[in-house]
């Protein structure tokens, strides 16, 4: 089976990810947010594996919660930092770098 995935970008929202079977129905969505004020970040591509496992990468600004479990799963030095975070194909977050 063939799925895509969108990313559509709010700040403070890291990413709300979108996944869709061929017929264009939705499968799920995940979004992510900053846990400090002025924090979040942006995607900036995504991708799918032969698996269904969506992959994205982008910028966050301050700890970010990727999952939406109110705890930091990625963190930022204070200047911006690049993360590439793994969803599962039902959405689950499996990890961030």
């Amino acid at each position: 089976m063939s799925f895509f995935a969108r990313a559509i970008l709010f700040l403070p929202v890291v990413a709300l990810l979108v996944q869709s079977a061929p017929a264009q129905t939705l499968e799920w969505v995940r979004s992510g947010s900053g846990l400090e004020d002025g924090g979040g970040g942006f995607a900036t591509d995504i991708a799918v594996d032969v698996a269904g496992s969506v992959y994205t990468t982008g910028t966050i600004i301050l700890d970010t919660d990727f999952d939406g479990d109110g705890v930091a799963d990625g963190f930022d030095s204070g200047s911006g930092d690049i993360f590439v975070a793994k969803y599962s194909g039902d959405g689950d977050l499996l990890w961030v770098i």
